[in-house]
């Protein structure tokens, strides 16, 4: 039986837990333990070993879909960003919540249809697409391994309740909305006590994923060539810096001169404060609080809700709008390339910046319906 139990062995260099795992009986039986510093390390070893040498139930039919999920995690997935390993949790928790007895050899795309649709009825098109994904690729595998047949994810279509949808006029920013946000956030006073909104003032200038905007440094400022450097990402589940999403989310983004000035005045003033309450900031981060941490994305997003609320918008939007608003405008502009448009994001393909920004903000729509009129007058 495997386990994990306080290691007996004592002393200073002993490591206070014990893992085990077995497998087997009589002359067959194998034993394998290691010792640890914790308990979730003990039990993260323990999941990855059963995972590793349960080869009978990974290729059995008979084994339940949710548990495979969580053995093809284990397996295949590790060492992801803790963030994407949360979008796989919830797949397999929704998939025990929705299928607890389905097995593999059960499985069928009428089965998977009715999954999702009684999955839309609660949840969002965005986590439909999510753990659509997810299935896809795990059963692709079990498909690749000789477990099932042939893949039952194909073909399969997504309905979600609407009231569990953002509409389009609540992903898009009207340009009047955008220019109100963007002069409040520019022309405030800064302040060491709300550098929230001042995280804020450069992604509504440069469109930076909040993670990204967090990590900033220092040295990431070039004023000279007016460029600001995005080479890392803060994630705030770890509360660590990580590389960036992708390799190509390196990149140079050009900056305002407004913005310039900005973040000159707030490095002069962060570290004259930072230094007058003697707290240390080696990795001269930009956005380091009084606490010697760096703020959370979800107190980033607080205060923009608030900051809405102060404008009297009558739906509070998310952070990630600033960047929809500032591409839908550079997709509009015939002399930026649709290839820099990708660049600028940080995306690994233009064809992912075409699936998500090809749409129009919504108080440029009549004007276009004029025009497309007036050409079909004309022909």
């Amino acid at each position: 039986m495997s386990r994990i139990v306080k290691n007996p062995c004592k002393g200073k260099q002993a490591r206070p837990w014990r893992a085990e795992f077995t497998q087997g009986s009589g002359s067959h039986r194998m034993r394998i333990c290691r010792v640890f510093d914790s308990k979730r390390e003990a039990q993260g070893w323990l999941a990855e070993t059963v995972a590793t040498h349960a080869r009978n139930q990974y290729f059995s039919r008979d084994m339940l879909l949710a548990d495979y999920l969580k053995v093809w995690f284990a397996l295949f997935k590790k060492g992801v960003a803790p963030a994407t390993k949360a979008t796989y949790t919830a797949t397999r928790k929704h998939v025990q919540n929705y299928l607890p007895t389905l097995t593999l050899a059960d499985l069928s795309r009428v089965v998977i249809q009715g999954y999702f649709n009684a999955l839309g009825r609660n949840h969002s098109i965005e986590t439909l697409r999510k753990d659509l994904v997810h299935l896809r690729t795990a059963l692709a595998d079990a498909v690749a391994d000789g477990v099932i047949p042939h893949n039952p994810t194909q073909r399969i279509r997504l309905v979600a309740n609407t009231k569990h949808t953002r509409g389009k006029d609540k992903k898009i920013m009207t340009k009047a909305q955008y220019q109100a946000v963007r002069d409040r956030l520019m022309n405030q006073e800064l302040s060491t006590k709300q550098i929230p909104l001042i995280v804020l003032a450069v992604i509504c200038q440069t469109g930076l994923r909040v993670g990204e905007a967090l990590a900033l440094r220092e040295d990431d400022v070039d004023v000279s060539q007016r460029l600001l450097r995005v080479d890392e990402s803060f994630d705030t589940c770890t509360r660590d810096l990580r590389p960036t999403k992708t390799a190509n989310a390196v990149r140079d983004i050009p900056m305002t001169s407004q913005l310039v000035t900005m973040l000159t005045s707030w490095q002069k003033m962060h570290d004259e404060w930072l230094a007058k309450r003697g707290i240390a900031n080696p990795k001269r981060l930009l956005f380091l609080m009084g606490n010697g941490e760096l703020p959370r994305a979800t107190s980033v997003n607080y205060y923009y809700h608030q900051l809405q609320k102060k404008l009297g918008f009558e739906t509070f939007f998310s952070t990630h709008t600033l960047r929809h608003f500032l591409v839908s405008q550079m997709i509009q502009n015939p002399s930026i390339t649709l290839t820099y448009v990708s660049r600028f994001l940080g995306h690994s393909s233009e064809a992912i910046t075409q699936q998500y920004y090809l749409g129009l903000i919504p108080d440029e729509i009549e004007g276009q319906r004029s025009q497309v009129a007036n050409v079909i007058a004309e022909i």
